[in-house]
């Protein structure tokens, strides 16, 4: 057991994404040094907190939960948010799973969130029509 625990507990903190996991009250049970880099938060002021108190959660984002903690898996492509650790929107990727204590009993929500702001803005740029400056056109004319 304290074998698996500590797997477990090196995973959660070092894996490169931004995850949480929850119980069925919504109360953190563990996050990644990523999700506490990305929302600026330390994991020991969150831990045992509910997500609800730590954030103005939107009643559809509530719902989205409550489907999860019934056993619905859900994600979004880009979801715009502004977070303590930025002072614009960024754009998120996310998605939750419920976890199982066994079989048939939801144990929780597992989430993982990924800041795609600066793909978002790299995509746009590509989509830009390109302009030609003027001193081109009229060098290309006169051959």
């Amino acid at each position: 057991m304290a074998r698996q625990k500590a797997i477990f507990e090196t995973f959660i903190n070092h894996v490169p994404a931004s995850v949480a996991m929850f119980d069925s009250e919504m109360n953190y049970l563990t996050l990644s040094n990523q999700w506490s880099d990305e929302f600026a938060i330390k994991k020991k002021n969150v831990i045992g907190k509910s997500h609800y108190e730590m954030y103005d959660v939107p009643a559809e984002r509530k719902a989205i939960y409550d489907a999860c903690l019934q056993g619905q898996n859900y994600s979004n492509e880009d979801t715009i948010y502004r977070t303590p650790k930025y002072d614009t929107d960024q754009h998120y990727s996310w998605a939750i799973h419920p976890w199982y204590i066994n079989k048939k009993q939801i144990g929780g929500l597992i989430m993982f969130s990924q800041n795609i702001t600066e793909s978002v803005k790299k995509n746009r740029e590509l989509k830009k029509p390109k302009r030609t400056p003027i001193s081109l056109v009229k060098r290309s004319q006169s051959f």
